[in-house]
């Protein structure tokens, strides 16, 4: 009676991991310097999820041209609507937002000989970035990477103090700060599926589990946990 009790322990684990598995499809909502076109890191996320048969939904139409900090922050506060419904609604339903922000005015003042307060002026970016993190927190609590930046031939102790700055912020609100566009697929991999790849790991060795100790006999158990357990280590 006891083993019995606790096979039907052990399956009603396994259902109840079965339940937080069953929804892996993923919300992609792409914001700021994003949009579907071929030499856009967005569109290379979004292949990659289609890849990988997760992707449930892609949006990047909130997107002006060349928006900044603040204009994203406004068109969450005026609630814009698009084909994937609110802008606020959106933030709720997304599993995966990727964000980047257009820089030009930056790179302008930079350029600008006459322009002596750069480092002020990205300090007031910097503020303006905390208000944007935590706006979009109140709405989303799923993964947030942001995209930094890389000098383009301009001055790299610039570009370097406002993605220190900028990974400050990202830090307070739980955002994962990606160094840039080529690194953003490895970053999906490590905080995305990780966390995917472990519970279904567990489920299969649960499985594996019972099988092997009440469902395999014999001299067909050896060939049997070989192919369950390269399925456990290896296949997702």
């Amino acid at each position: 009676m006891k083993k019995v009790l606790f096979v039907l322990l052990v399956f009603l684990l396994v259902f109840i991991i079965y339940l937080n598995n069953v929804d892996k499809k993923i919300y992609y909502l792409a914001l700021g310097n994003s949009y579907d076109s071929k030499d856009n890191y967005s569109f290379y996320v979004k292949d990659y999820l289609k890849e990988k048969n997760v992707l449930e939904k892609v949006i990047y139409n909130y997107n002006g041209p060349k928006d900044r900090i603040t204009d994203i922050y406004n068109r969450i506060i005026s609630n814009e609507k698009s084909d994937g419904g609110t802008f606020k609604n959106s933030l709720i339903k997304a599993d995966l937002i990727t964000l980047k922000i257009n820089i030009d005015d930056l790179y302008e003042k930079i350029s600008d000989s006459s322009f002596v307060n750069v480092y002020d002026y990205i300090d007031d970016l910097t503020k303006d970035f905390d208000k944007l993190l935590n706006l979009i927190r109140k709405y989303s609590k799923e993964k947030i990477m942001f995209i930094g930046y890389s000098c383009q031939n301009t001055d790299e102790k610039i570009i370097s103090y406002l993605n220190r700055r900028f990974k400050e912020v990202c830090k307070v609100y739980n955002v994962i700060f990606v160094e840039d566009d080529s690194d953003i697929i490895r970053k999906i991999d490590k905080y995305l599926f990780e966390g995917w790849f472990l519970k279904r790991s567990l489920l299969e060795y649960i499985c594996l589990w019972i099988s092997m100790t009440y469902f395999s006999h014999g001299g067909r158990r050896e060939e049997f946990y070989e192919k369950r357990y390269s399925s456990w280590i290896y296949g997702y």
